[in-house]
């Protein structure tokens, strides 16, 4: 459960996500509140940004994923979790389509942290988060920038070749 104050309709607002969905609650200044599903097949998640990461004046949210297929699922069995970008509107909340720059499958992963910040030093905050799946030995940084297009890539100074030899804290850019 996140709480926001200025958000995706700039009124207050409760987000809840669990396996399979993504709710929001809205405030307004009359103390009504309005429920509604943004997504209803959201495959879950383990954290939750809010952040305006399109520089839009509306909050995004990215609900990242709380866990990937391991070796005991069937390499062609559905995907039990995913990282999923919700941009924000007039009209509420939009799910929006990453394109996908890093390794991952961003539609099968588990994220071990998220947050936001302003990772590029371009003024406007990125998502940024630690993901892991199928094939991957511990994770690794991607972080979500969106200008015309929603993009999840390694951050600058990621280097894949060298990344395994450490198991402990990597700074990027």
């Amino acid at each position: 459960v996140l709480t926001v104050d200025e958000n995706f309709t700039n009124r207050s607002s409760t987000l809840c996500s669990h396996p399979s969905s993504v709710i929001a609650v809205y405030g307004s200044e009359d103390s009504n509140a309005e429920v509604v599903e943004v997504d209803n097949n959201s495959l879950g998640g383990r954290d939750t940004v809010v952040a305006d990461i399109n520089n839009d004046g509306f909050d995004d949210l990215l609900v990242a994923g709380a866990s990937h297929k391991g070796q005991a699922y069937p390499a062609d069995s559905p995907s039990i979790s995913a990282t999923n970008l919700y941009l924000g509107s007039k009209a509420g909340l939009v799910k929006t389509t990453i394109e996908n720059q890093s390794e991952l499958n961003l539609g099968d992963m588990t994220a071990e942290f998220a947050t936001y910040g302003d990772i590029d030093g371009d003024q406007v905050p990125e998502f940024f988060l630690f993901g892991n799946g199928a094939g991957h030995s511990w994770p690794k940084p991607i972080v979500i920038d969106c200008d015309e297009t929603c993009i999840a890539r390694h951050p600058a100074g990621f280097d894949a070749a060298t990344y395994p030899k450490y198991t402990s804290i990597s700074v990027y850019n």
